[in-house]
């Protein structure tokens, strides 16, 4: 049985590399002799992404990459129960059908010791998968790899070794992701074709669904899915029961009538393949910070198997909506509530790349600054929890800021990518009045008129869209986000200075040069790079010397570059 899962928080990761280490042991303790453990001096993390591919050449056998990392990083968090059929049934209930439990040693996964010397402080470890036991018991598609968290029981990094049963899900491989905010109504009048064509025309792989606000409009909601399947996206669902300000949801009560709404839009859509999740909450305050929390726990619950968004505040100084907090803080804060929920995604928005001036100087920061904090923030809170980041960017010519042109998106892409950001939402994809210079966002899609009309806006995202897919998106996917620093000119400080690494050297005679440098892990766990242009209004060159081997090159404004040991691969534009 296939089911599309998300790439769930840093749990999974320890429950993989500990079913890994379990393995390896190859016996049970004696009676009494307690739980089999891995040495408690060891912190397993897998990458933000694991990904597991066909090798034709191992007859179908999957390669999994770890990093093993010595402790001082919290050791006690590796740890996992992984429950019998019968458990997991009274854990889950009758949902327990809808996945497949297959003996654990039906993948017959081993890995070797790892062993540090004193100035080691990680390792890269290569696990391969055999599927040849599984025929018959599954059907596979080619993806992502992951495991349903149950509980978490043992201490310590040590692994309980009477697991008998281990719970798989797969899911296709989803890669980058491009979609919008869409505030729009559902209804009769709906130009659903349109719509689709539209947002795959835009370069979208994961748009938001129309608003659903009745239940009478399911039925165009489905057609809207069936199209969507067809034209081969998936879309977050977007429907007013998620809402849950009109109850008490901390009670037992509000927490019951929520429930019941979760279940009544999976019923309603879960079983269909165009769904890839459903957006639950937007920008929880501090007065509603603990309904958000106890609301997307349900929503997990109750739909495990999917994909849960929330997007969040972004941070700034002075009267934050938090409070008087540090934006360090702030990241503790989102931390808690994604370990607390076993959410696997989230997002920030923040806005302020697009600006007349987009460097000036603001109270005492600039625009730039304010966005990349805001990277950051994300890019900080996924590498602790392992959660997706989403980050969504100004599509739109809002309030005092000017319509984006190409440069404005490409720029906002490749310096999101460079952070890290794996989803990008786009804010917002329709606004109402008859030409762009009506329409009070400039957005992509214009409303006031039948049909409704495409926009400058579109054409530019679409293009920058398709560019970077089309360049960079099956090389990235298969890369580990490590670092980032600034070459040249710093917009923030908490990303240090690019000097040099022993594969890769930069040299650059422009004056005013500033450009991200990205470290990425490949498949091989080679370090490569990506190097973006910050300035989105002039050319850069640059000397790139990777491995010896050199590259000079005039980087466009806000392009990126990716480098390897094939060269540098850019964009066509």
């Amino acid at each position: 049985m296939i089911m599309d899962r998300k790439m769930m928080n840093s749990a999974i990761a320890f429950i993989l590399a500990s079913m890994c280490f379990w393995n390896c042991q190859n016996e049970k303790p004696e009676e009494g002799g307690g739980s089999t453990t891995s040495d408690a001096d060891l912190y397993i993390e897998c990458p933000g992404k694991v990904n597991v591919r066909t090798d034709p050449e191992t007859g179908g056998s999957q390669v999994i990459k770890f990093i093993i990392r010595k402790s001082g990083l919290g050791a006690a968090e590796a740890r996992i129960d992984v429950m019998t059929t019968s458990e997991l049934r009274q854990k889950i209930g009758p949902e327990a059908a809808s996945y497949t439990v297959i003996p654990d040693n039906a993948y017959n996964i081993s890995i070797g010791k790892v062993e540090f010397s004193d100035t080691e402080s990680e390792k890269s470890v290569t696990v391969t998968v055999d599927r040849s036991a599984l025929a018959g018991l599954i059907d596979y598609a080619p993806g992502k790899f992951t495991c349903l968290p149950i509980a978490v029981t043992s201490q310590d990094a040590s692994v309980t070794s009477d697991m008998d049963y281990v719970v798989f899900v797969f899911r296709p491989d989803d890669g980058y992701h491009f979609s919008t905010w869409n505030y729009e109504g559902i209804s009769s009048s709906t130009d659903i074709d349109q719509a689709v064509k539209d947002w795959k025309d835009a370069g979208l792989t994961i748009p938001m669904t129309f608003d659903l606000k009745s239940t009478g409009d399911l039925t165009i909601m489905t057609g809207l899915l069936d199209k969507c399947e067809a034209a081969g996206m998936k879309v977050i669902i977007n429907d007013t029961r998620k809402v849950w300000w009109d109850m008490d949801i901390q009670t037992a009560e509000g927490a019951q009538r929520y429930r019941e709404k979760m279940q009544a839009m999976k019923n309603d859509f879960g079983s269909h393949p165009a769904v890839w999740g459903y957006f639950i909450a937007d920008e929880p305050d501090a007065t509603r910070w603990e309904e958000a929390r106890a609301g997307v726990k349900i929503a997990e619950e109750v739909m495990p198997e999917t994909n849960v968004m929330v997007n969040m505040h972004p941070f700034w100084e002075g009267s934050f909506v938090h409070g008087d907090i540090t934006v360090e803080e702030y990241a503790d804060k989102i931390t808690d509530f994604v370990e607390s929920t076993g959410i696997g995604h989230i997002s920030v928005d923040s806005y302020s790349g697009i600006r007349n001036d987009p460097y000036a100087e603001e109270n005492g920061t600039t625009q730039v600054r304010e966005l990349f904090r805001n990277y950051w923030l994300v890019s900080e809170v996924c590498s602790r929890t392992g959660a997706e980041p989403f980050f969504s960017l100004l599509c739109a010519g809002e309030e005092e800021k000017p319509i984006p042109d190409r440069y404005d998106f490409r720029w906002q892409i490749n310096t999101a990518v460079a952070h890290g950001m794996t989803g990008i939402q786009w804010y917002t994809f329709y606004s109402g009045g008859e030409t762009q210079s009506e329409s009070p966002f400039c957005a992509p899609v214009v409303t006031g008129t039948s049909p409704w009309h495409r926009t400058e806006t579109f054409d530019a995202m679409a293009a920058e869209c398709k560019a970077f897919t089309a360049a960079f998106a099956d090389r990235l996917e298969d890369c580990s986000y490590r670092s980032t620093t600034t070459y040249g000119r710093s917009w923030y400080e908490k990303y240090g200075t690019f000097g040099s690494t022993s594969n890769l050297r930069l040299d650059s005679s422009d004056q005013d040069k500033s450009m991200l440098v990205t470290e990425w892990a490949d498949n091989d766990g080679a370090k490569v790079y990506t190097i973006v242009n910050i300035w989105r209004d002039r050319n850069q060159n640059v000397s790139i010397n990777y491995k010896g081997r050199q590259y000079d090159i005039d980087l466009l404004p806000a392009e990126m570059v990716f480098v390897d040991k094939k060269g540098v691969h850019r964009a066509s534009y």
